[in-house]
């Protein structure tokens, strides 16, 4: 067995505030799960890159989304647009519309502070969850590498529609957006 088959998943943690940072770090450390901490949205957009461009991407990403440089959610719009989309989650003080439907344009999970331990895990837990549920395909479009878990329904990337999981036939509903 290689050494890169061994490595456990990682989550990349993007925080700049040290004390926040280090706290989620412990926490998500203390629950099992292998931390890279990292300090603005750039880290987050590079770190992931390059563990992506080694076939290892995180296994999930947390991230605040106001920091220097660049937002949380800038970075992972900036991932999604070179079609690298892991699951994420992004923490926000700031329950701006604009920033949560951003996210749900993307798939991104929003957890609002103040949150409690138990409820960050419990939603990094889901987002994990619905990564590793077998592969979708589009009905509308037959794309099978853009669909993203959302709540319980699936988002397809590439035609911007919703399937309903519960709907035996997956029948697509169009959101009538950036088509």
């Amino acid at each position: 067995m290689s050494p890169d088959a061994e490595m456990p998943p990682v989550i990349l943690l993007a925080e700049d505030d040290r004390d926040v940072r280090d706290s989620l770090e412990l926490l998500l450390q203390l629950s099992g799960y292998v931390v890279k901490p990292l300090t603005s949205g750039v880290e987050l957009l590079q770190s992931t890159l390059d563990m992506s461009s080694v076939g290892r991407p995180p296994a999930a990403v947390i991230s605040d989304h106001r920091m220097p440089e660049m937002t949380g959610l800038g970075a992972l719009e900036a991932l999604n647009d070179r079609s690298i989309v892991p699951p994420a989650i992004l923490i926000t003080a700031f329950g701006d519309l604009d920033i949560v439907d951003k996210a749900e344009e993307l798939a991104v999970s929003v957890v609002h502070k103040p949150f409690t331990t138990d409820q960050l895990i419990e939603r990094l837990e889901d987002v994990l969850r619905r990564a590793v549920d077998e592969p979708r395909v589009c009905s509308a479009c037959g794309d099978d590498e853009g669909l993203r878990a959302r709540g319980a329904a699936l988002f397809c990337r590439s035609c911007r529609r919703i399937a309903d999981t519960s709907d035996p036939d997956d029948a697509m509903i169009d959101l009538g957006r950036g088509n």
